[in-house]
């Protein structure tokens, strides 16, 4: 019945968006290009979002715009995290516009240490912010009618 689709695709819906807020890609210490094998993969991610797309489409669901975060352990200076943080940004930002995620629905963000994933006082805090995650937007939030 139509009840039980719509609740089966609002499901499917909400769990492909928790993947994509959960995704994190792992750099190496000052590296904007250089991933850990840990991690999500681009074409997962791209993935995760072109399903998320799809289906709130069949919803009827306005799309989201796809912000890429990028982060920076606190070591260095201001100046180089942020630059750090926007190239791990952009790369990733670009493998994904390659991955098929078309270039006006995606934006990419550097951050530094000011959006921490994790404390950096924790065990492995560090080189947990060496990290690229991802949010998405309302299209309307991000520019779009």
């Amino acid at each position: 019945d139509a009840s039980g689709v719509r609740l089966q695709q609002e499901a499917e819906y909400n769990e492909l968006l928790h993947a994509l807020r959960t995704a994190v890609v792992y750099f190496e210490k000052g590296e904007a290009m250089e991933f850990l094998e840990q991690g999500t993969g681009i074409r997962e991610i791209a993935g995760l979002y072109q399903s998320l797309q799809a289906t709130g489409e069949l919803m009827g669901y306005p799309g989201i715009m796809l912000q890429v975060l990028g982060h920076t352990d606190a070591s260095g200076g201001r100046t180089f995290n942020l630059e750090l943080s926007q190239q791990r940004a952009d790369h990733v930002k670009s493998l994904l516009i390659e991955a098929g995620i078309a270039p006006d629905r995606i934006t990419a963000l550097g951050t530094a240490d000011t959006i921490p994933v994790i404390d950096a006082s924790t065990p492995g805090g560090y080189d947990a912010n060496r990290s690229v995650t991802f949010r998405d937007l309302p299209l309307e939030q991000a520019g779009f009618e």
